[in-house]
């Protein structure tokens, strides 16, 4: 997994805004992961919720989904799919 896409799910567990890289292809407001301008993941006091990889419409989106997906699951996190909450 790329270094920036950990940067900002580590980032957007403490709450706290960060951009994965000079392009901003990943970032996070302190809850919400973006790709691009697409919310693609959201922490909430219930959780982790993600998008379904098929709403992704780029395949750098598709691939940022099943990075914070991915990274999530291995590390113990219980995850939702679905529409994200508002």
């Amino acid at each position: 997994m790329r270094s920036n896409i950990r940067r900002v799910i580590h980032a957007a567990s403490a709450g706290k805004s960060a951009a994965g890289d000079s392009k901003r292809t990943c970032s996070t407001d302190g809850a919400t992961i973006y790709s691009y301008a697409m919310p693609i993941a959201r922490v909430t006091p219930h959780g982790w919720f993600v998008v379904p990889r098929g709403d992704g419409p780029s395949r750098t989106t598709r691939s940022q989904i099943d990075a914070v997906a991915l990274f999530l699951s291995t590390h113990g996190v219980a995850v939702s799919v679905g529409p994200l909450p508002v």
